[in-house]
């Protein structure tokens, strides 16, 4: 996906439609040991594939996805106007 979208330069749309679904957890999100060798992986494509990159930018998606979990919660908890489609 890396190659195809930022080394070939290739643009995108934003799709507003759920296309996945996944579940939370997995053998892969199981300990911090996972999710190190997960970033360390993801640094080593990113920088064989010429994007520079560091492990502080890596560490940063665990961040915005604890606050998307956080705020998706307090979403659903919160009622709907009518009039909002």
């Amino acid at each position: 996906m890396l190659r195809l979208l930022y080394v070939h330069r290739i643009r995108t749309r934003y799709v507003h439609t759920d296309c996945v679904t996944m579940r939370t957890g997995g053998a892969s999100n199981a300990s911090f040991h996972s999710r190190m060798a997960i970033m360390r992986d993801h640094l080593h494509a990113l920088r064989r594939h010429g994007v520079r990159s560091c492990y502080a930018l890596l560490v940063l998606r665990y961040f915005y996805k604890a606050w998307e979990l956080a705020t998706s919660r307090f979403h659903r908890a919160t009622p709907r106007p009518d009039y909002i489609a």
